[in-house]
């Protein structure tokens, strides 16, 4: 019986020393625990962060296909409009939506974190992420460049100004010597230099005559009268200020073509660019 008992009391007190421990490491467990699960679950949230904002990019540069194409067709417009004989106001339309600033919100480590878990390797993560990023850019960037030509070639009036003033002053020369004309007495038509020279200069004073136009039906043929009559007093102020009209519309033609090779020239990068950057996003596998 003592013995008996002894053995009991021995084993009742074991067990409350274990549960002792027990309760005494619950709070540590519990602690560790809540750690753990705080670390998965900010980990997961990373995750699911970075797969949204790959997403996110993606998704901006397969939005961009259809603004890109009407930015070429805009471009294209442009360009059609300057090939026209007439001189026009080409037209050109800015598409806002290839301005991608608003990408510069996006979370690009959040983007190279998510590929460098598809594709194993932190370089190559890098590498991918950049194409994309950089290519956005160039996206911008020759938005930009196709909206400086149109305006560049919209702001400069200086050569159709200097033609205007030329042409304007040899047309009141041309009024003045025919007045002195009459004041002696002689019939215009007579005279071998105004009389032709006003016939030729006829249709110069419409409103609705086009600078290109007025060039072969005005400026050549008083080239050709000039030189006919080249001794002739008269004709060295004339031809001179002919010459200095027929320069400005060589010097507006020049701006015209220059504009053109410059549009179709960043409106081909923009369109083989983008392509590029459209196939690398649709690459990558969210």
């Amino acid at each position: 019986m003592f013995e008996f008992y002894f053995i009991d009391e021995m084993r009742g007190e074991q067990g409350s020393s274990w549960l002792k421990f027990a309760l005494a490491l619950l709070p540590i467990a519990t602690l560790v625990l809540g750690i753990f699960l705080n670390r998965w679950f900010a980990k997961a949230d990373k995750r699911r962060k970075d797969v949204k904002s790959c997403q996110d990019l993606v998704t901006e540069i397969e939005l961009l296909e259809d603004p890109v194409k009407k930015q070429i067709e805009s471009a294209d417009e442009f360009i059609e409009d300057l090939q026209k004989p007439q001189l026009v106001t080409p037209r050109f339309t800015s598409i806002l939506s290839l301005k991608l600033d608003r990408l510069s919100l996006l979370d690009r480590f959040g983007v190279i974190d998510h590929l460098e878990r598809q594709l194993k390797s932190r370089r190559e993560a890098i590498n991918k992420a950049n194409e994309l990023f950089i290519g956005c850019d160039v996206v911008t960037i020759r938005y930009h460049q196709l909206q400086e030509i149109a305006n560049e070639y919209a702001s400069n009036t200086t050569p159709f100004e200097d033609w205007r003033r030329e042409a304007n002053a040899q047309l009141r020369m041309l009024v003045s010597l025919m007045v002195d004309i009459e004041r002696s007495g002689a019939a215009i038509n007579d005279d071998p230099l105004i009389g032709p020279a006003l016939r030729i200069t006829e249709g110069s004073t419409s409103a609705e005559g086009d600078v290109f136009d007025l060039f072969e039906q005005v400026h050549k043929p008083l080239m050709e009268l000039y030189a006919k009559n080249r001794l002739d007093p008269r004709v060295q102020d004339l031809a001179d200020l002919n010459a200095k009209a027929i320069h400005s519309i060589m010097a507006l033609q020049r701006e015209r073509f220059y504009a053109i090779a410059k549009m179709e020239n960043i409106k081909k990068k923009l369109g083989e660019r983008f392509n590029t950057l459209l196939g690398q996003a649709r690459a990558i596998d969210i």
